[in-house]
């Protein structure tokens, strides 16, 4: 397994996780901590 300490960008992770897990039309605003975000 991985383990990922101290802060990441939330674009890496979604470039990562689109990446391998191989998700076609994936957006970034589907995540909830970017709708979340868009509120605050």
């Amino acid at each position: 397994g991985s383990e990922i300490i101290g802060l990441v960008p939330m674009r890496a992770l979604v470039d990562v996780a689109s990446f391998y897990l191989r998700l076609e039309g994936f957006d970034p605003s589907q995540v909830l901590e970017s709708k979340i975000r868009e509120v605050l």
